[in-house]
């Protein structure tokens, strides 16, 4: 390929020409955006001293206008006032408002004024001048309580001058803000004209810079257009094309490239047609061996049904187990129950033979204490007796009673002794009847400590029944999970089976693919053998009924 450079600028590279190119282009933007930076800021800079410096004068009239204004408020104060102090008080006002006013004026002057301010304030401090005596002369008939006086020559002589005084103020301040308005006025200009040079200097720094791109465009389009025709024969197939070395150069370089791409893809074609035989063949041995594959799942799946339904098998039968062990434990500690309220029982009676005999034991004392009595009414039915006999005919019917009273005595202390008897007898039977009881008791203790026992036992019982039967229906989750997992496995292999297809589908395409490159002498005899082998069957899985999912723990 070859061109003539256009200008010595063009036999750079092109990084370098397009570097160049907008380095100019950026170098007389930023001259430009600098230019107009700076005017713009020294305008502003101009506009805000000059807008400081007037806007401090005009407001140094502006309080010199008030100061006069409020002096001549206190000069109408003191005309309508009677009292001394607070006439004195507006006149010490009128002193101040002076001196404010004084000051004020000084500041000024020290801002700098032009001769047209100067008149004007010359004439203020005229007017300042021609008052001061009038208002000296106020105060001090204000001092003497010359009131009248005081008023009329402050309404007379003061408060004309005054008028005077402030149509000079006013006319500063009307000046000072027509200074403020020509300095914006001229901010105006100046900002147009710096408006008018920045287009001028951006209009030329745009048509160089059209300049300059239409001659860069040409210097790189011009070769970029070779190499465009020779990278379509490329994309058409023709990878025997011979393709010239160019310049030093980026489209040079792009030519190289393009020689290098081209031996580089056609080295690549022979490759993948290679590989794409090596691929088909692969895929073959890879459905032979799915087949097989897929033959050993189904194999595997079915014992693993089987086993499945022999732990369903298992799951039910200690299921029906643990129900029964729970009858059993639930009769177990029934009995337990009647046992224990049997024991509740035999204790009452034990509570009440004891009471029983407590009570016995009572009576026989009370019995005894009877006889004692009976002794003694006995001994003294003698004693009656014997004192009647002595007594002769005067004791005998004391005698008769005395013999009844001791026969009485004697018959009660003979059924005391039987009662005694009685109740002894019955004392000792009701001792063994308590014995008898202790003994039932103790039986029936007894009786509840083993029932208890049972009860125990078939709580351990129920508990490893329940552990047992946790533990089936664990291992029948885990066998289904391995179903599961199978059953997956036997998904895998048949998707592997299809893709194994799929591969060798796409083996064809990939070769039909890159037989549309031309590389030369390229022998067909292995496309004819690829186009005329049949791709292998994918495996067909035994269809199966779930038989982990729809088992569930009894």
């Amino acid at each position: 390929m070859r061109f003539s450079p256009l200008t010595p600028l063009m036999q750079l590279k092109i990084g370098h020409r397009l570097s160049l190119c907008f380095g100019v282009i950026l170098v007389l933007m930023a001259a430009v955006t600098a230019l107009a930076g700076l005017s713009a800021q020294r305008a502003q800079e101009q506009l805000a001293a000059a807008l400081s410096h007037t806007n401090g004068k005009s407001e140094i009239a502006a309080l010199m206008r008030q100061s006069l204004f409020r002096q001549g408020q206190a000069a109408r104060n003191v005309g309508t006032l009677t009292d001394l102090s607070a006439m004195q008080k507006e006149m010490a006002r009128i002193g101040i408002e002076r001196k404010r006013y004084r000051v004020n004026q000084e500041a000024l002057l020290k801002l700098g004024v032009t001769a047209e301010e100067r008149a004007i304030i010359g004439d203020m401090a005229a007017y300042d001048s021609r008052s001061e005596p009038f208002i000296l002369q106020a105060e001090e008939f204000a001092a003497g309580f010359n009131a009248g006086q005081a008023t009329k020559l402050l309404n007379t002589e003061v408060a004309p001058l005054q008028s005077q005084w402030l149509e000079a103020i006013d006319k500063l301040v009307k000046l000072e803000q027509g200074q403020i308005q020509r300095d914006l006025d001229d901010f105006a200009q100046s900002g147009h004209r710096t408006t008018l040079a920045t287009i001028a200097i951006c209009a030329v720094a745009m048509l160089l810079a059209v300049l300059v791109a239409w001659r860069l465009n040409r210097s790189i389009t011009r070769p970029l257009n070779e190499a465009v025709s020779l990278a379509s024969r490329v994309a058409a197939g023709d990878l025997t094309a011979h393709i010239a070395t160019g310049g030093r150069d980026e489209t040079g370089q792009l030519l190289n490239a393009l020689g290098s791409m081209n031996q580089s893809l056609l080295q690549t074609v022979s490759e993948v047609r290679d590989g794409t035989q090596s691929i088909f063949r692969v895929s073959q041995r890879n459905a032979a061996g799915n087949t097989d594959l897929a033959a050993r799942t189904d194999a595997q799946a079915g014992s693993l049904q089987q086993t499945a339904g022999a732990m369903a098998e298992l799951a039910g039968i200690v299921g029906r187990n643990a129900e029964q062990i729970g009858e059993a434990n639930r009769l177990a500690q029934s009995a337990a129950d009647v046992a224990s309220r049997g024991g509740e029982i035999v204790s009452s009676v034990v509570g009440t033979m004891t009471s029983i005999k407590d009570s016995s034991r009572k009576v026989v004392d009370i019995i005894s204490v009877i006889d004692g009595i009976a002794f003694q009414t006995n001994i003294l039915a003698l004693n009656a007796a014997v004192e009647a006999a002595r007594a002769g005919e005067l004791g005998r019917g004391f005698a008769v009673v005395a013999t009844e009273v001791r026969q009485l005595a004697m018959r009660s202390a003979a059924a005391a002794k039987e009662i005694k008897l009685l109740i002894g007898d019955s004392v000792e039977r009701i001792d063994a009847g308590s014995r008898q009881v202790d003994d039932a008791g103790r039986t029936m203790r007894d009786i509840v400590d083993s029932v208890e026992h049972v009860v125990g036992i078939m709580d351990e019982i129920a508990a490893a029944s329940d552990a047992q039967h946790r533990g089936i229906a664990d291992l029948n989750q885990s066998i289904a999970g391995i179903d599961a997992v199978t059953r997956t496995n036997a998904t895998l292999v048949a998707e592997a089976a299809v893709a194994t297809a799929d591969m060798q589908e796409q083996a064809r395409k990939l070769w039909d693919a890159v037989s549309a490159f031309r590389v030369g002498s390229d022998a067909e005899a292995g496309a004819l053998q690829l186009l005329a082998t049949a791709p292998e069957p994918a495996p067909q899985l035994t269809r199966r009924r779930p038989s982990l999912l729809g088992v569930a723990p009894a």
